[in-house]
């Protein structure tokens, strides 16, 4: 049998009766200590009640005694009393961790998505100083060279009336085919600027090794290629957009300033002002993406300007001066098939083709068998877009596949 003694200290050692045929052992217990006039006793006895204490080697041992003494609290050395009695057993562990789950806020999945990408590269490209710069330049170019070739046809007009009649009319007959050219004359120009600006879109990343933050964030290449291409293609085309818009309201307000007389256009001609006001972002937003993939060919600022510099400037008018010097009508259809040259043709719309009366009205169109004659193939407006979109789809992929499989320097 033990004996407890009620004292003040917090330890007691106590020694348990050994069973028949072993030692005695003593055991070290920290024991809740009950005030004398505690409505229970300590010691509790019940039977059939096992106490697991530790023996010398460190071993559960249960020791079963004639009297077993039941302990219902659980020993605890540091921490405060419980009350003698059965406890609530603990929650099972699905219960608890259902409980903390619930309690922890929402967190992502930790995958890539092609939406988070695009927003990604929209916040970079927003704060970049050469968005605004170059963009800005683009939606200040249009207006301003409209109005330079509206200043240019209504001085033409004025010559030619006063030189074809003897009593001019002071007020000038322009066609509409003119004043939609006039709009959209300058994205010829303007496909330049753009160019620049896809090339800076990932070559800028290069140059400040930011592009191995944006790799570690976004390992998958061929989607953050895709994302940087679209947005950027979005970029240009709503600058162009904002630009032409201005643009047409700039020539309107001149030619009602300078009372022209503008003819309709004719019923193959109503495509013009679509071409004009779409097709112009469509075409600057082509080149910016080709450009993107040049510069992810060539991944250095300075080359990739000057490749597209020669491509879209010098090639185009060294070829035309091949072709004029050789002879060579074979070589007349490559001219055609360069972007500049493509652009100049979409942007046309196919008016070019129509033969103006002596009001300036549209009477008809050129046959096409005396063009036929000089070159053997000459690709129309609507074939010119697509020579763009094969440019496009050219440069992209080669540019994915060598942003996809070479490691950055």
């Amino acid at each position: 049998m033990s004996e407890i003694r009620h004292g003040s200290g917090p330890k007691r050692r106590r020694r348990h009766a050994a069973p028949k045929g072993g030692p005695a052992r003593s055991v070290d217990q920290s024991v809740p200590v009950r005030s004398a006039g505690s409505s229970r006793a300590a010691d509790s006895v019940r039977p059939n009640d096992p106490i697991n204490q530790s023996n010398s080697i460190g071993q559960a041992d249960p020791i079963n005694q004639a009297g077993p003494i039941n302990q219902s609290t659980s020993v605890n050395q540091s921490g405060p009393a419980n009350p003698i009695g059965p406890t609530t057993p603990p929650d099972p562990p699905r219960r608890r961790r259902r409980q903390c789950d619930s309690l922890l806020p929402a967190v992502p999945n930790g995958r890539l998505s092609m939406r988070g990408m695009v927003r990604s590269e929209a916040v970079k490209l927003a704060g970049l100083k050469s968005t605004y710069w170059l963009l800005g330049l683009t939606m200040i170019l249009l207006p301003a060279g409209s109005a330079l070739a509206a200043w240019a046809r209504n001085l033409m007009a004025s010559v030619q009336n006063s030189s074809q009649n003897p009593n001019p009319d002071p007020v000038p007959i322009v066609p509409a085919t003119d004043l939609w050219a006039c709009v959209g004359g300058f994205i010829g120009t303007v496909a330049l600027i753009s160019a620049i600006f896809g090339v800076l879109a990932i070559t800028a990343e290069y140059s400040t090794k930011s592009i191995q933050s944006t790799l570690t964030a976004s390992p998958d290449r061929v989607r953050l290629l895709a994302a940087k291409s679209w947005v950027t293609g979005v970029f240009v085309f709503a600058a162009t957009l904002v630009g032409l818009l201005i643009s047409w309201a700039l020539v309107t307000i001149m030619a009602g300033q300078w009372q022209w007389r503008v003819t309709p256009l004719a019923g193959n001609q109503r495509h013009l002002p679509w071409v004009v006001m779409l097709g112009g972002p469509l075409v600057l937003m082509l080149i910016a993406r080709m450009a993107l993939g040049i510069g992810a060919i060539i991944r250095s600022t300075v080359g990739a300007v000057l490749t597209l510099i020669g491509l879209l400037t010098i090639l185009p008018t060294a070829a035309s001066l091949f072709v004029a010097v050789a002879n060579q009508r074979w070589l007349s259809v490559l001219v055609d098939l360069l972007p500049s040259s493509a652009i100049g043709t979409f942007m046309q719309a196919g008016a070019s083709d129509t033969v103006a009366g002596t009001d300036g009205s549209a009477v008809g169109s050129v046959d096409g068998s005396a063009v036929g004659s000089a070159v053997l193939w000459s690709p129309n407006w609507w074939q010119s877009l697509l020579v763009l979109i094969v440019w496009w789809l050219v440069a992209d992929a080669i540019g994915t596949l060598i942003f996809r499989r070479t490691d950055i320097r």
